[in-house]
């Protein structure tokens, strides 16, 4: 499938469905099997007003199931290829040029399959997770990056705006290599409900997930100007009133209504534009100054009705925080526990939801009851990521209580699966070995993740590997699991799921000792944690240049002429 750029102005049709309520866009990009074209796959999450989305009839048994071809029955029984709106392609403009945009609806919606991933019958909204992808000629964009644009209009009119207000969901996409990574851009992926209820009165602080499989440095901001397109002025109002605000660099997002000019029952919607900077000089499309000139851009929007006193349900401990991040190694899993209770004594838990960002399924067990708090239930999941996993991944959780009021923020992990190199061992004639073990520089995990690796024993003894332990030697709290894997189709080993927080940096040694019937073998390792990036604070003055130590610990600042001073702060 072809995408040709051809200057046309798209319009809504005489019955299209206004019934969007938030969502965002990613994409991602890699070489076409088609001569002189870039394959760009995108992923967009998309809220509709309940029974209005691409699900047609939606309810909650559909959460996890492909309704792709309701989509498509439901554009041929509207005979209205725009009922779920309009896809632009619009190419990076330079000096006087004036806009070309090319419609591209009806390539979407050849190339897009949907996947429900949550349905709130309460609320009255439902959730899907869409991926298109789309070959783009490269000749009609030389040397450009472009826009893709999703464009609907909100459900309801927003308080303070006197019509229904125009909905512009949107990525810039670079297509070109970048100079660091030899590859094209991937854009920040970022997963947000599209729909919360909130009680007036009350203050909110609502994390953001966000992940770049380029390792870029994100930020968020609330949208303004063009990027907030027809909410620019309920923007204005929302910062004026202090009812928003938002911090940059930790993408977390504050709705105060504490004391404001809102009333119960009425909405706003809030688009928030999230950015990804290099984290050195780079080259694509254009010139990337690190941590300067960011290379791409996505926008989430989250629609927000206030409410009287609902009493949500909430997550409790021992849930890990919010955004809490996992490294996670090939062969080894991610599995985590999430526990809530209700904020009412005379309501219940009745449902959590899992939530991955590519609407993949998720393997959970049944809600069970949490044995020190009676009014607490837990879910936990788990996953054993694959080669084709490696890279960032966010899985988000809801619970909703008996009344069928959710939880207001979703709970987020962020997972970095990581290549497993195999170090084959030499059996031990008599005693345990270890098949596969790890060297230093093999797992290195950032300050403040859960790290979790495999290692492999194995032994020529009947009975094989009884146990693998931490020993004494080991300088980090170690908790281990057990599996069982064949290497190479022919050698039975037990598999140590290894797995610590990293909670203080630099080389940090784990031993293990593996048993069997009638012997033992002790091996160390040395795992790195990894400092956050120092420059990642943008400590240097007027732009000028940050410069980080091999193991970030500390930073130099590089300045023009024109400055000077440890941060280039005379001048």
């Amino acid at each position: 499938m072809k995408v040709l750029l051809l200057l046309s102005i798209g319009c809504f049709l005489s019955d299209p469905i206004f019934a969007i309520y938030g969502g965002c866009m990613s994409y991602s990009s890699n070489p076409s099997s088609v001569s002189g074209h870039i394959q760009v796959k995108l992923f967009f999450l998309n809220g509709w007003k309940l029974h209005k989305g691409p699900c047609y009839n939606c309810s909650k048994s559909d959460e996890g199931y492909i309704v792709t071809a309701r989509r498509k029955q439901y554009i041929i029984d509207k005979n209205d290829k725009e009922v779920f709106g309009i896809w632009k392609l619009e190419v990076e403009l330079k000096g006087t040029e004036v806009s070309k945009q090319a419609i591209i609806t009806d390539e979407v919606n050849d190339h897009i399959e949907d996947t429900v991933l949550m349905v709130n019958e309460n609320e009255g909204w439902e959730l899907e997770s869409s991926e298109i992808s789309l070959d783009i000629d490269m000749t009609n964009v030389p040397g450009r990056r472009f826009d893709i644009m999703f464009i609907n209009t909100n459900d309801n009119i927003l308080t303070n705006m006197s019509h229904s207000v125009q909905v512009v969901l949107q990525v810039k996409v670079d297509p070109h290599d970048r100079t660091d990574t030899k590859k094209p851009n991937n854009s920040p992926v970022v997963l947000v409900k599209p729909y919360y209820s909130v009680e007036f009165g009350h203050k909110y602080v609502i994390p953001i997930p966000v992940i770049d499989n380029d390792d870029d440095f994100i930020e968020c901001e609330i949208s303004s100007f063009i990027e907030a397109g027809s909410l620019s002025s309920s923007v204005k109002y929302l910062r004026e009133r202090k009812v928003v605000n938002i911090d940059n660099k930790e993408c977390t997002l504050t709705i105060n209504l504490e004391s404001t000019g809102f009333n119960v029952g009425d909405t706003f919607a809030l688009p928030v534009t999230v950015k990804d900077y290099s984290r050195k000089d780079i080259v694509s499309a254009s010139i990337h100054t690190a941590y300067v000139n960011p290379i791409g851009r996505v926008t989430a929007l989250m629609y927000f009705k206030v409410t009287n006193k609902t009493e949500p349900p909430q997550f409790v401990s021992p849930t890990p925080p919010n955004n809490q991040e996992y490294t996670v190694y090939v062969g080894g899993d991610f599995h985590v526990s999430v526990y809530a209770k209700p904020k009412h004594t005379a309501r219940r838990i009745v449902k959590f939801n899992f939530l991955r960002r590519d609407g993949i399924r998720v393997n959970q067990t049944t809600i069970q009851k949490d044995k020190w708090d009676p009014l607490a239930v837990y879910i936990s999941m788990k996953w054993s990521p694959v080669k084709s996993d490696i890279g960032k991944h966010i899985i988000c959780a809801n619970a909703e209580d008996s009344f069928g009021i959710s939880t207001v923020e979703l709970h987020c992990f962020k997972i970095n699966v990581k290549v497993n190199k195999f170090r084959p061992q030499p059996s031990i004639l008599g005693k345990p070995y270890f098949a596969s073990f790890p060297e230093i520089q093999d797992i290195v995990c950032p300050l403040g993740s859960y790290c979790r690796f495999p290692v492999y024993a194995a032994t020529n003894s009947p009975g094989g590997i009884k146990s693998i332990q931490s020993t004494q030697m080991s300088v980090e709290n170690v908790t281990i699991q057990y599996s069982q894997h064949v290497i190479n189709g022919t050698i039975d080993t037990k598999v140590a799921q290894v797995e610590f927080l990293a909670s203080e940096p630099g080389p940090r040694q784990i031993c293990l000792n593996a048993t069997d019937i009638v012997a033992w073998t002790v091996r160390c390792l040395i795992v790195v944690v990894r400092r956050p990036d120092p420059c990642a604070l943008k400590p240097c003055h007027y732009n000028n240049r940050c410069t980080a130590v091999s193991d970030n610990s500390d930073f130099q600042c590089i300045c023009d002429e024109l400055h000077e001073g440890p941060l280039c702060e005379k001048g």
